[in-house]
């Protein structure tokens, strides 16, 4: 099998998962959705971007390559959290 090989444009390219508020899912479930899927994630940092989320409506949570980003995206998504992600420009990514 042949490995894809990317520019540096593209390695150099942050993608944000964005998690977005909802009115379903309790402060607990998601900062425990946070701390399973998110690598390195704290309970500290978990509950702070729950808290973060539901008084500005959302909360950037990791940012890197598109791979990672998709399979972070999909996973908060399966565990029925409301998701989205968005390339940033190229430059360094900050978890908000």
């Amino acid at each position: 099998m042949e490995r894809k090989r990317f520019s540096n444009q593209e390695l150099n390219a942050s993608y944000s998962v964005i998690l977005l508020n909802d009115n379903f899912n309790t402060f607990d479930y998601v900062s425990h959705c946070l701390k399973k899927y998110i690598p390195n994630m704290t309970s500290e940092q978990a509950w702070q971007l729950t808290h973060k989320v539901h008084s500005e409506g959302k909360a950037v949570v990791w940012c890197g390559c598109q791979e990672l980003a998709a399979l972070y995206r999909m996973q908060l998504s399966g565990a029925g959290l409301t998701v989205a992600f968005l390339e940033k420009e190229y430059s360094p990514c900050h978890v908000t």
